[in-house]
């Protein structure tokens, strides 16, 4: 009985893994362009950081990226706030200049050339460079 009522609970909710995306793209503020860019950038060219939010989250390392991730995810935004207070996480500006290099599908490394930053590397959204 306890089994039949969790799978009744559980029935029809094979949008999660969707909504959990959407969630994410909404907890930084940057859902993806209507259109697709047209400025794609390989490793080794300079790009503009963009968000329709004003600023991006900057990861250190790729494992960190994945937590900011799951936490925008889960939108536990103390734990963003944790994590940025750790120096793990850096809030960069929408429009700082930035050298691509290590493009990815999701997630791409860059060198800010501008900015509060300048010199320092970070992971962020593949979407969010042009």
């Amino acid at each position: 009985m306890a089994q039949e009522n969790m799978w009744n609970r559980n029935r029809g909710c094979g949008c999660v893994l969707p909504i959990l995306v959407v969630l994410f793209l909404a907890a930084v503020g940057s859902l993806m362009p209507d259109s697709p860019q047209t400025g794609f950038k390989s490793n080794g060219e300079y790009c503009t950081i963009q968000s329709s939010a004003g600023a991006v989250l900057g990861s250190i390392n790729e494992a960190i990226h994945a937590r900011v991730n799951k936490l925008c995810a889960a939108k536990d935004y103390d734990g963003l706030a944790a994590l940025a207070a750790t120096g793990v996480v850096y809030v960069i500006p929408s429009g700082t200049q930035a050298l691509v290099i290590d493009r990815g599908i999701f997630s791409t490394e860059v060198k800010l050339i501008s900015g509060e930053y300048a010199g320092r590397y970070f992971i962020v959204a593949s979407h969010l460079i042009e």
